[in-house]
C-alpha cells in the first residue's frame, strides 16, 4: 500500500515511521510512504504524481490554544479548506486523506519517553540529568527544547544538520524500545492520528492492500 506524506519540512520525516506502524496495526501489509515537502510541492502537484492509496497532510500547531490562528483546530480547518480548494481546482477527488496536526511541533512527541532518550544517547546519557516536560503539547519552542535535552544527554552541542539526523535515530529508538509507538498514547494529538488512521483504513477497505 503506497501513501504520500505532504509535510512542512524534511525534518518531519520521522512521521513516516509512525504512520507505517499505525497502518500495520490496522492490518495494512507492506505500507510504503514517500515524503514531499510543502516548500517544494503544491498539493495538487503531489496528488497528480501517481495513484496513491492514501494522502497524509501534516501541519504543526504553534500553540495548544486557539490564539492568533495557531491552535490545532484552526490548523485543521486550514487543511480542510485546502483540500476542498484543491478538489475544486482539479475537478476531481483526492485519495483518502488524513490530517496530522502535532501540538505544538512533531518534536514534542519525541520528549515523551525518558528510556528511549537515554538508550539513544548510550553510555553518555546514563548519568546525565534528564528532565522532561509533564505535558509535551504545552511546550513552546519544542524543537529548541528537544535539541537542548539531546545536547545535555550527549554532553556536546549539535548543529541543526546533526540534530535532524539524530532525530531520525531517536524515532527508531522509540520504536525499538517499545516495539512500536504506543508510548505516544498519552499525547492527545497522537491519539487523534491513531484513531483517524484506523477509521480511514476501515472506511476504504485498505487492510487488504
Amino acid at each position: 500500500m503506497r501513501y504520500i506524506l505532504w509535510s512542512e519540512g524534511t525534518g518531519d520525516d520521522g512521521l513516516i515511521q509512525v504512520i507505517d506502524w499505525l497502518l500495520r496495526q490496522n492490518y495494512v501489509s507492506d505500507p510504503a510512504g514517500e515524503l514531499r515537502t510543502q516548500q517544494n510541492y503544491k498539493l495538487a502537484d503531489v496528488v497528480k504524481e501517481e495513484n496513491w492509496h492514501l494522502l497524509f497532510l501534516h501541519r504543526d500547531a504553534d500553540s495548544d490554544r486557539e490564539i492568533s490562528g495557531k491552535g490545532p483546530d484552526t490548523r485543521r480547518k486550514q487543511m480542510d479548506d485546502l483540500i476542498l480548494k484543491t478538489k475544486k481546482d482539479m475537478g476531481e477527488g483526492l485519495p483518502p486523506t488524513v490530517i496530522i496536526v502535532p501540538v505544538q511541533m512533531t518534536e514534542a512527541w519525541l520528549m515523551v519517553c525518558a528510556v528511549s532518550l537515554r538508550t539513544w544517547a548510550g553510555s553518555r546519557g546514563e548519568r546525565a540529568t534528564l528532565t522532561l516536560p509533564p505535558k509535551v503539547e504545552q511546550q513552546n519552542q519544542a524543537k529548541e527544547h528537544l535539541k537542548q535535552i539531546m545536547e545535555g544527554l550527549l554532553g556536546e552541542a549539535l548543529n541543526w544538520g546533526t540534530f535532524s539526523v539524530e532525530k531520525r535515530r531517536l524515532w527508531r529508538e522509540i520504536h525499538r524500545t517499545h516495539q512500536g509507538f504506543s508510548v505516544l498514547d498519552s499525547i492527545p494529538s497522537y491519539r487523534r492520528l491513531r484513531d483517524d488512521v484506523a477509521q480511514v483504513v476501515k472506511q476504504n477497505g485498505l487492510a487488504s492492500l
